[in-house]
């Protein structure tokens, strides 16, 4: 087991709120679904007529999310869900039954982190855990970005109705985390969305604390692009937690970043972990490629990611249920000498699979 996780039985005596309400252990949520309170959704999100019913993973792994206390599955579920949204347009599946099946698999394979940032993301993840009457399983986050240029005071009118209208899509009255994305000027990114500097981000905090003493979330995080900016906020804003990329083609954050974050135990939470997708590419490009019997570079670069005992937990975005099956079987592995060499040999030529929407992520190469 790696250093700072803990296995599904000794976290089942951790809360999953402990201000709000007493998490059901195991053992309850098991007889549950045995009587249908979740396994009725389960099954209704499974009855797409052609698709196999879902194979059960291996046992989840929990980690410390820093200084916030909760333990977070090793594996959590992220947003961006592009292919979806295409695939939808074109007809070829129903958006909310997708995403329903998704969550189902994933709360089924132990996940209880879920990070939202788009609309219809966040409205599926609220409809998908009503339906299947979960939502005391797990832990959700909300975004917050600025969109223009904006005196503090709108900053904070602007940051009050997205976080209003993030629980009426997801269909609650209470978020664990709220998690701004400052978006530092210097992402080429800005351009479509501008960057919020410090003093910005602690006027959104002071919405935080609005919003935390009237019990509607209780920790704070941001996500960020630019190594230098959370270095930056870490030492300057009152942070739980940060969201960043990192993974076996862009390791930056370790060096300097991830001893900071544990320094001031903040929680680290991996985003693009695939590298925008250019590591599935790099994968295709290389004829030959071998990983391993039954494995994939997809799980060895979770495995790697998850490999440095400062993660909390990593996010990948999902599109399909096999994608969530996939990425939990890295909980709880060893990375292999082959997977390594298979990561080592796509990392020499993801460089130029990268997307132009990603290419702030070759900031972060060593």
């Amino acid at each position: 087991m790696s250093s700072g996780a803990t296995s599904r039985d000794e976290r089942s005596a951790q809360p999953i709120d402990e201000a709000r309400r007493t998490a059901l252990t195991r053992r309850r949520f098991m007889r549950d679904v045995s009587v249908g309170v979740f396994a009725s959704g389960l099954a209704a999100a499974q009855a797409s007529g052609a698709q196999p019913p879902l194979q059960k993973p291996e046992k989840m792994r929990y980690r410390r999310l820093g200084k916030t206390g909760l333990m977070v599955s090793e594996i959590a579920m992220g947003g961006h869900h592009y292919s979806m949204e295409k695939q939808a347009a074109e007809g070829t599946i129903e958006y909310q039954r997708e995403r329903t099946r998704q969550v189902a698999a994933a709360l089924e394979a132990g996940i209880n982190y879920f990070d939202t940032t788009y609309d219809r993301e966040a409205e599926a993840l609220g409809k998908a855990l009503t339906e299947l009457r979960a939502r005391g399983q797990c832990y959700i986050a909300c975004d917050f970005w600025k969109t223009t240029e904006q005196s503090f005071k709108e900053l904070q009118e602007a940051a009050r109705r997205r976080f209003d209208l993030s629980l009426k899509l997801l269909h609650t009255d209470f978020v664990e985390v709220y998690r701004p994305t400052p978006r530092d000027n210097r992402n080429p990114n800005s351009k479509r969305m501008p960057g919020m500097s410090h003093d910005e981000v602690r006027a959104v905090y002071e919405v935080f604390e609005e919003l935390r003493n009237a019990g509607k979330t209780r920790y704070f995080g941001i996500s960020g692009h630019v190594e230098e900016y959370m270095m930056q906020a870490i030492e300057v804003l009152p942070l739980d937690l940060i969201m960043m990329p990192y993974n076996y083609m862009q390791q930056k954050a370790a060096e300097e970043l991830f001893p900071l974050a544990k320094q001031h135990d903040v929680g680290v939470i991996v985003i693009k972990p695939f590298a925008g997708g250019s590591l599935f590419k790099a994968q295709e490009a290389i004829a030959g490629l071998e990983v391993g019997e039954g494995q994939s570079v997809t799980i060895a670069n979770l495995k790697f990611i998850l490999a440095n005992p400062v993660v909390s937990t990593v996010a990948p975005g999902v599109n399909r249920v096999e994608e969530v099956l996939e990425n939990v079987k890295a909980a709880g592995e060893k990375l292999t000498a082959s997977e390594k060499r298979a990561l080592a040999t796509c990392a020499r030529v993801v460089d130029r699979h990268i997307p132009p929407e990603y290419a702030w992520l070759r900031e972060w190469v060593v």
